[in-house]
């Protein structure tokens, strides 16, 4: 349990800051995971990781799922850009977004694909393009 704590309180965060705001391969998540779970049982995994990361109530140890985290990270985000408060850095996304032509995207939910090509790989592409698209 300590170790796990470890990971949730230092390591963990530094990667959800990071990937976050970055398009990023699976490959990357398995490096990370594989890194963790070596950590915890010092060498080989001594039970599936979906068995780690269930509540301490069904018996685990309550492990972050890396990839949900990354993903709830970015789904909160939309969350904040879609309210309605006026705050000066959704002025700056906005004003991104129109010279990536896809604020249309967030006011009718219209894209072409010539939008989707003028998209440069980032946060913008990883998060509001889906994969089989690009």
């Amino acid at each position: 349990m300590g170790k796990i704590q470890v990971l949730k309180s230092l390591i963990i965060p530094k990667f959800l800051y990071r990937l976050t705001n970055i398009s990023y391969s699976d490959e990357i998540i398995k490096e990370i995971n594989k890194v963790m779970y070596h950590f915890i049982w010092n060498g080989k995994d001594k039970i599936k990781h979906s068995a780690i990361i269930n509540d301490i109530e069904n018996g685990s140890l309550r492990m972050t799922h890396l990839d949900t985290a990354i993903q709830t990270q970015r789904i909160m985000f939309l969350k904040r850009y879609a309210s309605n408060d006026n705050r000066a850095w959704k002025d700056i996304l906005d004003s991104c977004l129109k010279m990536w032509e896809l604020v249309d995207f967030f006011y009718n939910a219209t894209l072409t694909f010539q939008s989707y090509q003028s998209v440069s790989q980032c946060f913008i592409r990883s998060v509001f393009i889906p994969d089989h698209l690009w």
